[in-house]
């Protein structure tokens, strides 16, 4: 026990240290971002396609939904996260990509925190409503099981 409690601290500044270098903070943001890009992917394909769809606010995404294609999202999701998270990481050792790493998982938190509030209002009749207004909404995409 004493062995424990005598290193303890010395982990836990060590631990601190590591936090306290760029590279690792880049690191820790960018497994962060590739963990919520992810959640978003798993999310979005269940709510496309069998959740009845939803409004998608961004146009490439949208565009690429309304291609009816779920390995083409797929493969449109992880080429794009894998291209900036790979960015980020030949740089990381710089400001810009702490600042960029920051920006991604500041907006992938947000982007979690709506489907959040997306999925605890999405019960079955309200989707149902919600289809029901999205044929009228630009914005508005689903996909068709095969």
């Amino acid at each position: 026990m004493s062995t424990l409690t005598t290193s303890l601290p010395g982990l836990v500044s060590h631990a601190k240290g590591r936090l306290q270098s760029r590279p690792s903070r880049v690191m820790l943001l960018l497994g962060l971002v590739v963990l919520l890009s992810m959640a978003d992917l798993y999310l979005t394909i269940l709510f496309v396609r069998d959740g009845g769809g939803f409004p998608e606010a961004n146009p490439v995404a949208r565009a690429i939904m309304e291609l009816q294609s779920i390995p083409l999202l797929i493969a449109w999701k992880l080429s794009s996260v894998i291209t900036t998270v790979g960015i980020l990481y030949v740089i990381r050792r710089t400001r810009s990509a702490e600042l960029g790493a920051w920006v991604c998982a500041l907006v992938l938190g947000w982007l979690t925190v709506h489907w959040g509030q997306y999925v605890a209002e999405a019960h079955p009749t309200t989707l149902a409503q919600a289809v029901d207004y999205g044929y009228d909404d630009p914005q508005w995409v689903s996909i068709s099981a095969p």
